[in-house]
């Protein structure tokens, strides 16, 4: 029997907290392509699935560590949040910034994304931060040429401008409101426009919505989305239907239907395709702790 709104939240707590690692973070997998391969049969198939089959490889967790503390944060215990937070800063770096694979992780420069996740996470669970510092550091971003936020701020192929991300860009601005160093009427403007460009989606993002998520809790003007990230995702696409409900849509009771009903027994939701290093159908990095946190994040605040 599927849970109530307020039964399930409380279930995916407890099941995300027990996900929770040792060291703090919360896990993210890696899904290569033998998984996709048998996916896609069983689709073909029509026997339809959430999530892929087989084991998923574990990956450098920092990223999803920050996704989720500052989203499901807010339901978190102290111990928890703390835990998560100890964690995120023993991954800076020198300069202040984080980067997608965590300090010794992958071999990647510091980004925009990561940087602003990080600092978001812990400038809204009360953690100490210089928030003018911050702020600037995250504008050392900015592309005054394009209007909008890079995702790498380096020499060389990292920084070419069609690796910049609409997510990424409203995550940017999220985080300068979270430190209180809201973002300028240009940043505003710019970013609304370069998301309202993106008719594509998103570079590394697997779902359109996770744009209108961004986009909502920026603050953005839902009119410079793109159609494809305000539209109502189709019944098989969960982790759209969660990021839908994310973006401000709480009051659409078939799509929260469809997020309760794919609850597992133990209170988590299922590992799904949440994040991609190209526009390809593989590799996708996800894990049931990001799909348990942004469904706590969906089913939050009733409408």
């Amino acid at each position: 029997m599927t849970r109530s709104r307020e039964a399930a939240q409380a279930a995916g707590l407890r099941a995300l907290e027990s996900l929770q690692s040792a060291d703090g973070s919360f896990p993210l997998q890696l899904w290569r392509l033998p998984d996709w391969v048998v996916y896609r049969a069983l689709r073909w198939l029509s026997r339809p699935r959430q999530s892929p089959t087989g084991v998923l490889t574990d990956h450098t967790p920092t990223f999803a560590t920050s996704y989720i503390l500052m989203g499901a944060g807010r339901w978190l215990s102290p111990s928890t949040i703390t835990g998560a937070a100890q964690y995120l800063l023993s991954q800076r770096d020198s300069a202040g910034l984080w980067s997608y694979g965590g300090a010794g992780g992958d071999i990647v420069p510091p980004d925009a994304d990561s940087t602003a996740c990080a600092l978001a996470a812990l400038a809204l669970n009360g953690f100490p931060l210089d928030r003018e510092l911050e702020a600037e550091r995250l504008r050392r971003f900015w592309r005054p040429d394009l209007k909008r936020f890079r995702t790498w701020n380096v020499e060389g192929p990292f920084s070419i401008p069609e690796r910049d991300d609409p997510v990424a860009n409203a995550n940017v601005l999220f985080a300068l409101n979270a430190l209180e160093q809201p973002p300028t009427p240009a940043e505003q403007a710019g970013v609304c426009r370069y998301l309202a460009s993106c008719l594509s989606g998103s570079r590394y993002y697997c779902s359109p919505a996770n744009i209108a998520h961004a986009a909502h809790r920026a603050g953005l003007d839902p009119k410079c989305l793109p159609r494809t990230a305000s539209a109502r995702p189709r019944s098989g696409d969960l982790i759209g239907s969660i990021q839908w409900l994310c973006a401000g849509n709480v009051g659409d009771q078939t799509v929260t239907g469809r997020v309760l009903t794919a609850q597992r027994a133990d209170g988590s939701w299922p590992p799904l395709a949440w994040i991609t290093a190209v526009r390809t159908p593989v590799p996708y990095w996800g894990s049931a702790a990001v799909s348990t946190a942004l469904a706590i994040e969906a089913l939050g605040s009733p409408p």
